[in-house]
């Protein structure tokens, strides 16, 4: 059996001293805490001050300059607006051009162009006007179909094909039978002697003609030959090939250059005799 002699309070105090050394212990690591982040805050708002005096000056500077630039651009306003519109001039030059390109490659072989213009209908139609040479009715049916293949096409019409190919006309007293004969051309009447008659008041020439231009030397453009017909296709296109227009964008401009007061930088007048040129040339300059 083991005896604990001493007093209790010899156990108390011990544990008292532990207990002082630990809470001196936790204060110390406190206030050191306490110190060191404030530290740390004090640096980070130095740190942050600067970077928004930085940002600061950064859009002041940035301000200043877009003010310098629309102050540029505003007193050259007649310069930039000029040189959009030469700009935009030059592009359009080659709008025709494509666009005539473009309709050529639904051209049929069949069909020989002589001509083709295209004219602006709004801000979303254009009328393209193809005139050219076919020989049957077939190739004037076809041509419709042909050209509705291209994109944006929304009509297309043609006009100019006569039908010259002979028909049976109906009987009459001088023709019993129903002779063919072309549309326009007289009756064929049944007596020989009249055929005759009529032969030869209608009888033309089967020597060179120069039908269409052609065995010309003194022409570059040919139409249509005998038994062939000059025809005229419109295709409506939705497509925009306006031009800029010019006067309202120069006469815009009036407000836009500087004034220059010419009076103000005019020398001054002299009561004296003017000074002798120092050549006897004429003045003058470009």
């Amino acid at each position: 059996m083991k005896l604990n002699l001493l007093p209790t309070s010899v156990g108390r105090e011990s544990k008292g001293r532990f207990a002082t050394f630990v809470a001196i212990a936790i204060a110390g690591a406190g206030i050191f805490s306490f110190f060191y982040q404030n530290s740390n805050s004090e640096r980070f708002i130095e740190e942050q001050t600067a970077r928004k005096d930085r940002a600061v000056k950064q859009a002041e500077d940035a301000v200043k300059y877009v003010a310098a630039a629309n102050q540029i651009l505003q007193d050259n306003r007649g310069v930039i607006l000029n040189a959009n519109l030469a700009e935009a001039m030059s592009k359009h030059s080659v709008v025709y051009p494509n666009l005539y390109d473009e309709v050529k490659g639904y051209v049929p072989a069949w069909f020989r162009v002589t001509s083709m213009n295209a004219t602006a209908g709004g801000a979303d139609a254009t009328v393209v006007r193809i005139q050219g040479v076919i020989k049957t009715q077939e190739q004037y049916a076809d041509l419709m179909l042909a050209f509705l293949r291209m994109p944006n096409v929304v009509n297309v019409t043609r006009n100019g094909f006569v039908y010259d190919n002979p028909r049976v006309p109906a009987i009459s007293t001088a023709d019993q039978v129903g002779r063919r004969k072309k549309v326009g051309d007289p009756t064929i009447p049944d007596d020989p002697l009249d055929r005759l008659e009529l032969q030869i008041a209608s009888a033309t020439s089967t020597g060179f003609t120069g039908a269409g231009n052609f065995g010309l030397t003194n022409t570059t453009q040919r139409g249509a030959m005998p038994g062939w017909a000059n025809v005229t296709v419109d295709i409506l296109i939705r497509k925009n090939i306006q031009s800029p227009d010019p006067i309202p964008a120069v006469l815009s401009t009036g407000g836009m250059w500087p004034k220059v007061d010419f009076a103000a930088g005019a020398a001054p007048a002299t009561t004296g005799a003017p000074a002798a040129p120092k050549t006897n040339t004429p003045g003058g300059g470009n």
